[in-house]
């Protein structure tokens, strides 16, 4: 019986170690478990913007598909539509940290509420329907089934959550590359990306979308790997779609103009048609920017003006620049920590995960970064791509010195680390193919003890999956103390 039972837990053993040679295996475990994590310790509207990224996705089940500009006020324009009551009372009346207590009593006063309300959403209504697909399936069918309001919320999260596993590892499979299936399983783990993946928001397949067309494209562009039908098929929908889910992220289309797998022809085509999607998408979104008052303190409110803030940036670009650059240095910014861990708002401000996290993700991306070997004659391409990139990057803080910063403040508000996200397959490959030094770990039998337990060859994987794991559970403690405790 004991060498039976022995025998069997070896077994086990075996089968999990086979398991840690499949980046998707790895993936989709560690994945699955932690989105499930913060989908149910979430409540309702705590992820960023959350609140306004359910109200987008009900305006568009009711038909409010196209921005739209319902009304004025206080001489600033209004931005959204008619969203059901009860929904809208359950997003602003829900019990809060630390007491998450829902009563039958409150459950009574939800479902007597009957009819809609308009909401003002100027942040959310300029995105397409595209990003919240599976959102929309699962509010259609929690509304067609009759479940409850609070129901629907938890299925729009978990079909988000679902969407990115299977389409992260359908990525993943494709890229046939074994050292570009790591970084993106390893990327796809970092808890920033997890935490947006387990709530209601654009980001959830926007992320995916960004990492599919950034590792097809690096595959030729950085790896001279010759492209397959089927990578070419996901890496042209993935250059169409990018301007309908954020639109700043069509500037990462150019990209496509250096991948030599695609006739130039096709190339400059769907480049030209995304600028053109993007031209549609911008001409719907009208005076959105104009709204975003509304999502200040009525103090700052009527300071958000677009046109006078790109005047001054026109008249005084240096001045601008120096924003920028004050914006990312200044006290009290911790974009550096909120790039690995940010988990919504906490206290009015950002909650993010503790140091351990960024360092605990930045080792298992060294690691996997050190897969990649040196490339020569890149240049061009190296130079082209960095571009790209801080242009990319520039649009997202530009936009929101533009739309969202009071005028007259010397740094750009609104600046958070999860921007930075969506670009680090990029920056990693493209910084691990321009190094020549590598990290140079022990080879098998080299030594003992340290040596032999860093061993290049047999324990990487340990490492890199260790780091995961424990950068994630950081994220998920500090989440846990922070606010589900009200510490």
């Amino acid at each position: 019986m004991v060498s039976t039972r022995k025998t069997m837990i070896q077994g086990l053993i075996v089968r999990a170690w086979a398991l840690t040679a499949s980046p998707m295996a790895v993936f989709l475990i560690m994945g699955a478990c932690s989105i499930l994590a913060f989908a149910i310790l979430s409540p309702a509207g705590t992820g960023p913007d959350e609140v306004n990224h359910i109200y987008r996705v009900a305006g568009i089940a009711n038909g409010w598909i196209l921005p739209h500009q319902y009304g004025e006020a206080e001489g600033m324009p209004l931005w959204g539509g008619e969203v059901p009551k009860q929904l809208h009372h359950a997003l602003h009346t829900l019990p809060q940290a630390p007491d998450f207590t829902v009563t039958s009593a409150y459950y009574e006063a939800l479902n007597a509420q009957e009819g809609t309300v308009p909401v003002n959403i100027p942040n959310t209504e300029v995105y397409s329907p595209v990003p919240y697909l599976p959102a929309l399936l699962a509010y259609g069918l929690s509304w067609g089934c009759g479940f409850s309001v609070l129901t629907t919320i938890v299925l729009m999260r978990l079909f988000g959550g679902v969407a990115y596993l299977v389409l992260t590892a359908l990525v993943i499979a494709l890229v046939r590359n074994r050292n570009m299936q790591w970084l993106i399983a390893v990327v796809a783990l970092v808890p920033v990306g997890l935490f947006q993946a387990s709530i209601v928001s654009a980001d959830t397949l926007t992320n995916v979308v960004v990492v599919a067309f950034s590792s097809i494209a690096a595959l030729d562009i950085f790896l001279k790997q010759r492209l397959v039908k089927s990578q070419l098929v996901v890496l042209l929908i993935a250059a169409l779609a990018l301007p309908l889910m954020k639109p700043t992220y069509v500037l990462l289309v150019p990209l496509l103009l250096l991948v030599k797998s695609i006739r130039i022809w096709l190339r400059v085509s769907v480049t030209a048609a995304a600028l053109v999607l993007f031209a549609f998408w911008y001409k719907m979104t009208g005076t959105a920017g104009y709204g975003m008052g509304w999502m200040r303190v009525r103090e700052d409110r009527y300071q958000v003006l677009p046109n006078e803030q790109l005047q001054g940036v026109l008249h005084d670009p240096l001045y601008f620049v120096n924003s920028v650059i004050r914006t990312f240095f200044m006290d009290g910014n911790d974009w550096f920590t909120q790039a690995f861990g940010q988990m919504g708002y906490f206290h009015g401000g950002t909650l993010a995960a503790s140091i351990v996290t960024p360092i605990a993700s930045l080792i298992a991306l060294t690691l996997v970064a050190n897969l990649f070997l040196p490339q020569k004659n890149l240049r061009l391409a190296r130079w082209a791509t960095s571009v790209i990139v801080l242009v990319s990057l520039g649009a997202i803080v530009g936009t929101l010195y533009l739309n969202f910063t009071v005028l007259g403040r010397n740094f750009v508000e609104g600046v958070q680390g999860r921007y930075l996200y969506p670009f680090f397959v990029l920056g990693i490959v493209l910084l691990a193919t321009a190094v020549p030094a590598k990290l140079a770990l022990p080879a098998s039998g080299s030594g003992g003890g340290w040596q032999r337990f860093v061993d290049t060859r047999k324990s990487w994987r340990v490492w890199v999956i260790g780091c995961c794991a424990v950068s994630i559970l950081s994220a998920v403690v500090t989440f846990i103390i922070r606010y589900r405790m009200g510490v």
